[in-house]
């Protein structure tokens, strides 16, 4: 998928790992615990997160 857009990623599997990584782990947390957070109020933080990682690995 990465490889079939138009966009240059610097190393897009590190970018990935760390989304993923990321992802998973505040989910879970949220979801289980609520901590710090119940999931609903997470999301927002964590979209605005990954669309800032994908940011910072794109090439221009």
């Amino acid at each position: 998928m990465i490889n079939a857009e138009d966009i240059s990623l610097e190393e897009p599997e590190i970018m990935l790992f760390l989304i993923v990584e990321l992802v998973s782990s505040t989910c879970y947390s949220a979801i289980l615990y609520k901590e710090p957070a119940d999931i609903d109020t997470i999301k927002p933080y964590l979209f605005k997160t990954v669309r800032a990682i994908i940011k910072e690995h794109t090439i221009r």
